[in-house]
């Protein structure tokens, strides 16, 4: 008699497969594995500029995969944390953003970015950006040289994270120390967002989020 085998797949990330053998019948199973829900990390990023079309590579882990686009999403964003503009202003992001990774961003804000980001690709260890898009350029949103920019990324699968990094325009970029989302909060905002899709929202006239 001829033994089968059957493949059960029980996540979509990238999987570690386990052969298990019941009887005559070999079943692989494809076990989502614990680097399946890792949380992102930001390893570096290169030099970012001022102007609005540029080569931004940013190196990691644990991103995910997604197709390349110009616009937002829930799951990268780039805020310009100096005030040469109303308030500072940000980039590349639709959705709700979670409260606490921010001085002055209360929990749960819904954000809709006037400024977009190009993302030409995106895969698990690598995000690579052609500038932005949108509104660069209006109402004092630019880049000027020492800016305080920090970049917040989630897994585009998952919903999970975000991991963020420091740079300054001209200037260096450092890694900040790795947040773990609130049980019961950012945790179910993640996992809706991976479930559901992006929220999308009405745009502003204005952009002003805190």
């Amino acid at each position: 008699m001829i033994s089968r085998s059957r493949t059960v797949r029980l996540c979509s990330c990238p999987s570690q497969g386990r052969a298990v053998r019941l009887g005559l019948a070999t079943v692989s199973l494809a076990l989502c594995a614990v680097p399946c829900l890792a949380t992102p990390v930001i390893t570096s990023v290169n030099q970012i500029s001022t102007q609005q079309l540029q080569r931004i590579v940013i190196a990691g882990k644990s991103f995910g995969n997604q197709s390349p686009y110009t616009g937002n999403s829930s799951y990268i964003a780039l805020f310009d944390l100096d005030n040469h503009a109303p308030d500072g202003w940000s980039a590349g992001f639709d959705g709700i953003f979670p409260g606490g990774f921010l001085p002055g961003v209360p929990a749960s804000t819904p954000v809709f970015d006037a400024v977009t980001l190009i993302v030409n690709s995106w895969s698990d260890s690598s995000i690579v950006l052609g500038g932005f898009s949108g509104a660069f350029g209006f109402d004092g949103w630019t880049l000027s040289h020492g800016d305080e920019i920090e970049i917040f990324v989630w897994n585009a699968q998952t919903g999970i994270g975000p991991a963020s990094i420091v740079c300054f325009v001209d200037g260096a970029c450092a890694s900040t120390a790795t947040q773990t989302p609130e049980p019961g909060s950012l945790a179910l905002v993640g996992a809706a967002i991976g479930l559901l899709g992006t929220l999308r929202l009405r745009p502003r006239p204005r952009q002003k989020h805190f």
